[in-house]
């Protein structure tokens, strides 16, 4: 599907992982704000599972937005305080836009 500018209703904030040394000198991986835009949210899919006798809790959520080049599956999604690992992307039919489907587990 196209990207409708009117439907691009939700602020998302990718963030790139980045490894820094904390005071004691080890080093730590920090998160660092790579683009924050708007996007729709196409897709909410959410999963509970039981495999042998642990719960998965997982949630899927595809969204649109406008190309973002340099995207990686290294990168993640902040949605309304909500962290989501990127699974994939693809670009939408009219290529303006980019679809990130997006996971989190709890």
């Amino acid at each position: 599907m196209s990207l409708i500018a009117s439907k691009l209703v939700h602020r998302i904030t990718i963030e790139r992982a980045n490894q820094t040394a904390d005071r004691y000198g080890a080093m730590i991986e920090t998160w660092a704000p790579l683009a924050s835009v708007r996007a729709e949210i196409v897709e909410e899919r959410h999963q509970r599972e039981n495999e042998d006798e642990r719960e998965i809790d997982a949630s899927n959520i595809v969204l649109r937005a406008r190309r973002l080049p340099g995207l990686s599956l290294s990168d993640r999604v902040t949605l309304a305080g909500q962290t989501f690992a990127i699974v994939s992307f693809a670009p939408t039919e009219d290529r303006r836009g980019v679809e990130i489907t997006c996971e989190v587990r709890a």
